[in-house]
């Protein structure tokens, strides 16, 4: 596209003036991208008619035009000028600021055109005039003032796109010079690390971890670097339920516990079992089996459970096998012998803080593959959650409501109006409460838990997520936004786990 003349790179002290031409480009950069927004959201505010405003546009930089011509059309020719040392100091940064106001009236206002081409011109441009001064200041030690409009092109793009090494490559390939890479390199690192708070591109994401093109990878990445023995001191340490207790006798002790699960243990202490809340559904309301039921009968032998040497990758994938919530750790040589109890929230807890210090710098992702977070912040909850609600009515009655308990997998139901508008949520704990005070005369708008906690449909999958953790909630339900609150849905912790890991089998048969 150029025709650049032999340039080379031999005297180290140039290094001074590029670092030089990096600030300055920084500058203009950062100059270019706040007046080319500026203009955008102007004209996007202004309330005129949308097919007027590329012409006001276009008179504004007819304008600019009519006292600085050079400043339209592509300015290719211009800086070949450059490059052949033929224009002014003066002229080179008129014409380079020249190009910023033009390109962002033409293109801000709706137009049609890319930033590619003028980002090359005003570059060009500020490099001809840093290589001007500074020929001019120490001729001994730049020669040639056009090597720097190779650098500025390279430079400038690279800091208003954020994109140093790719830029480097294209305007070599260009001005078919490839003696000017070391300065290059180094005007181009030192833009790029000046501008990193602003691009010239609204939709480039800042780094590979918030990549969202490459969901799964990352994630699978930093939880397969943790092993559950870095969580060891987040274990709850639960009750145990002797295999042998009678229904009756664990009656008590469920209804002053907040366990979700239940660990039973032979004589020894040796882990034989487990269940949950759920797994006593059936004979809460039984009074003719609750002493004749132990609790191995009601206990799951087939335990599934985690090693302090697991990795938490494998961890997620055990807790959406059943949808559990949480999982029994036991010694690695010894699965019968119980550490703790390894909650869900707590992985996620971990994991995002493991994010936090990668983000930071702090540190760097162990087996380190291709990083990029599943990138759940710009995941909409509507994409993820569940559209079948079993929610139950208002009015209707406590036989309703128990038989929708026991034919549900769920502790927690959502209740409408008869627009199937949220009035609120009973959670297993209120219905027992309902159900002990004898009252069967109630509705489920009644006992329902009014304010409950939702999430909209166009909310983002990570405040979910911290809703779901730090309210330690089952599910939440999904309304539409807007006053009435229509229920559309709801979401779980699985949902949000399955929906990643599909994320991370997408991308790697990708």
């Amino acid at each position: 596209l150029f025709h650049s003349k032999d340039f080379s790179f031999t005297n180290p002290l140039e290094l001074g003036p590029y670092t030089v031409l990096a600030f300055v480009v920084a500058g203009a950069g950062f100059i270019y991208v706040k007046t080319f927004y500026t203009m955008k959201s102007l004209f996007t505010r202004t309330r005129i008619p949308e097919y007027l405003k590329p012409a006001l546009g276009g008179l504004c930089t007819g304008i600019i035009g009519f006292f600085l011509p050079q400043s339209l059309s592509f300015g290719y020719g211009y800086a070949q000028m450059a490059l052949d040392n033929q224009l002014s100091t003066m002229f080179l940064l008129a014409l380079a600021f020249g190009k910023i106001l033009t390109t962002s009236f033409s293109i801000g206002s709706g137009g049609s055109g890319g930033v590619l081409g003028p980002a090359l011109v005003i570059g060009g441009s500020l490099g001809g005039a840093v290589g001007r001064i500074f020929h001019y200041l120490m001729p001994g030690v730049v020669i040639n003032p056009g090597a720097f409009v190779v650098v500025g092109m390279a430079s400038f793009f690279a800091g208003v796109s954020r994109t140093p090494i790719s830029t480097i490559i294209f305007v070599s390939e260009m001005t078919n010079s490839y003696h000017l890479l070391l300065p290059s390199l180094l005007a181009c690192s030192l833009a790029y690390l000046l501008s990193k708070r602003w691009t010239l591109f609204s939709k480039q994401v800042r780094n590979r971890i918030d990549s969202n093109a490459h969901r799964g990878e990352f994630f699978v990445d930093v939880l397969g670097a943790i092993r559950v023995r870095e969580l060891i001191k987040s274990l709850k340490q639960v009750s145990s339920v002797p295999e042998e207790m009678s229904f009756a006798d664990f009656l008590p002790v469920f209804q002053s516990s907040d366990q979700q699960y239940f660990p039973v243990v032979d004589k020894t202490g040796k882990l034989k079992g487990i269940f949950s809340i759920n797994d006593v559904r059936g004979f809460l309301f039984d009074e003719n089996i609750k002493t004749l039921v132990r609790m191995r009968d009601i206990a799951r032998q087939d335990i599934i459970s985690t090693t302090p040497s697991e990795d938490l990758n494998q961890v997620l994938r055990k807790f959406t096998i059943r949808n559990i919530n949480s999982l029994p750790v036991v010694k690695d040589g010894d699965h019968t012998a119980l550490i703790g109890m390894l909650d869900r929230r707590e992985v996620i807890a971990y994991y995002n803080k493991r994010l936090k210090e990668i983000k930071a710098g702090k540190m760097r992702p162990l087996n380190h593959v291709d990083s990029k977070e599943s990138d759940i912040r710009s995941v909409r909850v509507a994409e993820a959650m569940n559209p079948e609600v079993k929610a139950i009515s208002a009015a209707a009655g406590m036989q309703e409501l128990t038989d929708l308990i026991h034919s549900s997998l769920f502790n927690t139901f959502p209740v409408t109006d008869d627009k199937g508008c949220l009035v609120g949520v009973i959670s297993l704990s209120d219905y027992q409460e309902a159900m002990l005070q004898g009252d069967m005369s109630r509705t489920a708008g009644d006992i329902a838990t009014r304010d409950a906690v939702t999430v909209t449909e166009d909310e983002i999958l990570l405040d979910a997520l911290q809703k779901i953790t730090s309210g330690d909630f089952a599910i939440l339900p999904v309304v539409r936004p807007g006053k009435n609150g229509k229920l559309v849905g709801v979401i779980s912790r699985r949902d949000i786990m399955k929906y990643v890991q599909n994320g991370i089998a997408f991308s790697r048969q990708a």
